[in-house]
């Protein structure tokens, strides 16, 4: 319905030419409904008059059969749109009567402040403003951080295009919270006619937050976090509650530079609250722990009780110095990792190495936690994606670390190489595995067949790079456990096949093919494949629809390998001896002369009686082409 009235019966570059007739008809109807007291016609009134009140609009359309076309184009400041605009306005701000619609008012005045990128009729913001600000004047409360906002957004839209200071509105409608935001959420950019550096920025903004707070007393920083909460709650971006939460950490750090006792005395009180920002508590957890030691922070931590408590624990376990740590400490913090919820988990396990003194198997064991939960929950898989980041310190110990837990490392990898993120796409930590165990290749394809149909139907399947399989001087005993398993299943032979040889021999290659040796063992694989398993067909489908993504020259001598040990027409009719799909920009002319050059070069190996069939495949799929190219340059021809 909303489509249909904005778009059938909004604004045209000529709809001034009749006065704009047609959207005051619209508006006029609406009104007609809203007012007769349907709810559901006074929230579409304001859904269309939110765009009526746009100032820069755009049209699309046909210009012929072929020609898509987009216009531009803003409205003339006409006594006809001053009545309309005037009618919308007074409308809209009689549905302000209604409790339960004057956030929305409020919202589509809001909108129309910074909903133009281009800039608007001055003529026009003056017209409105008529209107919009002695509105504003009457129904914004002072006391409201919310209503000041909109207030001097609306200000600051009427002064940059055309409109008066209005230095008195701005002094009225500055209430403490505002000025607090004024202080907190400045961001560079406001800055930046200043021609002020980032650092200096930074330096100006840090000693403007020590001036503003440097009185504070305990009580004043809990009338702080009240008032940071309502700064919050009238957020409209997640950039902006980040950058709110931050400033608030720096505040808390200013005051722990300046009086460690208060500052323990007010983070304590910030927790009795119930940490009602959600604080990322790091930092301010690690300066807790310079100035009243491990015990003190966590008898802190563990009294009152808040929704992120096992978060800002963790931050205290991650903190406390080798010299404090002991058997409890780490037998309490086993015991907070079984208790934790997801969002409650730190997302590394570094920290832990620092353990490893107390129990070298303490890594190996929070692992093991992590994982029992995963079996309740996949989400959990996302804490144990950092145990296989190539840049943490852990991932360069896993052999001693797991040494005694091999399993439990195995079935972290698996729950974590199911997520479309995976760190390990080089395949380091695997090619590690199968140092440390060579039957891991075994599981990890019991594990990919298991999960098969999920992986192809999510499309995050193994994208991994297994060049380094390739290299290793067991590839050979590797690939033919990897070849055996597939055929071994009991599922779809070809399906697995393809799932299978996929991964090892295309995955993660850039331009899907192997270079140097790891791309000459290969071949020498396949030919071994060929020479040993020619009379099994599902074998060969599989196998030739991975040769298929080769580049022409090198399926040749698989082609010829294939011809030399199995003369059967039926099976060759099966392999795939080129890609299904395909890809171009512009003519598809030049594809199809490439693929006319491949089946032309496979005639030379087809010139025995016994391959006459064979040839004359060929020969069929060369037809075919010819045709294709014939009518794909008159299509090209046409289209120029």
């Amino acid at each position: 319905m909303l489509k249909v009235l904005v778009e059938g019966y909004g604004f045209r570059p000529e709809s001034y030419r009749r006065g704009f007739e047609i959207q005051r008809t619209v508006m006029d109807e609406l009104w007609r409904f809203a007012e007769g007291g349907e709810p559901i016609f006074a929230r579409v009134f304001m859904a269309v008059a939110a765009h009526f009140l746009g100032m820069h609009f755009e049209n699309t359309g046909m210009k012929d059969d072929r020609t898509f076309h987009f216009t531009n184009f803003s409205l003339p400041a006409t006594p006809e749109l001053s009545i309309l605009r005037e009618a919308i306005w007074t409308r809209l701000f009689s549905l302000y009567e209604e409790e339960g619609l004057q956030s929305s008012v409020l919202d589509t005045i809001r909108q129309y402040c910074v909903d133009s990128v281009r800039p608007p009729n001055k003529e026009v913001v003056r017209g409105d403003a008529l209107h919009v600000r002695p509105f504003l004047e009457s129904v914004l409360n002072p006391s409201s951080y919310s209503d000041c906002t909109l207030m001097h957004e609306y200000l600051d839209f009427l002064e940059t295009h055309g409109g008066d200071a209005h230095n008195r509105l701005r002094g009225r409608f500055r209430n403490e919270t505002f000025a607090l935001a004024e202080v907190l959420m400045l961001t560079w950019g406001d800055r930046m006619a200043s021609d002020e550096s980032l650092d200096a920025f930074e330096e100006h903004k840090r000693n403007r937050l020590e001036s503003y707070t440097d009185a504070y007393s305990a009580d004043d920083y809990e009338v702080f976090f009240e008032r940071c909460c309502e700064i919050r709650d009238a957020l409209a971006d997640g950039h902006s509650d980040f950058l709110l939460r931050q400033e608030v950490v720096n505040a808390l750090l200013v005051l722990a530079g300046r009086d460690t006792a208060l500052y323990g005395d007010v983070l304590g009180r910030y927790l009795r609250l119930g940490d009602p920002l959600q604080l990322d508590g790091r930092a301010l957890v690690m300066k807790l722990l310079d100035v009243q030691g491990y015990k003190k922070v966590i008898r802190l931590f563990q009294d009152p009780e808040y929704p992120a408590k096992k978060r800002w624990l963790f931050w205290a376990y991650e903190g406390i110095k080798p010299d404090d740590l002991d058997e409890a400490v780490l037998r309490q913090l086993c015991e907070l990792y079984g208790a934790a919820e997801l969002s409650e988990l730190p997302h590394g396990f570094d920290y832990l190495l620092e353990y490893c003194f107390l129990d070298e198997r303490v890594v190996a064991k929070v692992v093991g936690i992590v994982v029992e939960k995963v079996n309740l929950d996949l989400r959990y898989a996302y804490i144990l994606e950092m145990l296989f980041n190539p840049f943490t310190a852990v991932v360069k110990r896993l052999p001693e670390l797991f040494a005694d837990d091999l399993d439990v490392l195995k079935l972290a990898y698996f729950l974590v190489d199911g997520m479309r993120d995976h760190h390990d796409q080089k395949g380091e930590v695997f090619n590690l595995l199968l140092t440390l165990d060579p039957e891991f290749i075994s599981e990890y394809l019991a594990w990919m067949h298991e999960h098969a149909e999920r992986l192809r139907m999510s499309n995050s399947g193994d994208h991994r790079d297994y060049s380094f399989i390739w290299l290793r001087p067991d590839y050979q005993w590797m690939m033919d456990r990897v070849l055996a398993d597939a055929i071994r299943s009991e599922q779809n032979h070809v399906a697995l096949l393809d799932l299978t040889l996929r991964a090892f021999f295309l995955h993660g290659i850039k331009d899907g093919e192997s270079k140097g040796e790891a791309r000459e063992r290969q071949d020498d694989f396949l030919l071994k494949v060929i020479d040993e398993r020619s009379g099994n067909v599902e074998v060969m489908i599989g196998l030739f629809r991975v040769i298929a993504h080769f580049q022409p020259e090198r399926r040749i001598e698989f082609v010829r390998r294939f011809l030399l040990r199995n003369k059967d027409v039926e099976v060759f009719r099966r392999l795939s001896l080129e890609p299904h799909t395909w890809s171009w920009s512009g003519s598809m002319v030049p594809v199809l002369h490439r693929r006319l050059s491949f089946f032309e070069s496979l005639k030379p190996l087809m010139n025995s009686v016994e391959l006459l069939p064979h040839k004359q495949l060929v020969e069929q799929d060369i037809r075919e082409l010819r045709v294709k190219i014939e009518r794909e340059k008159k299509i090209d021809f046409i289209g120029e």
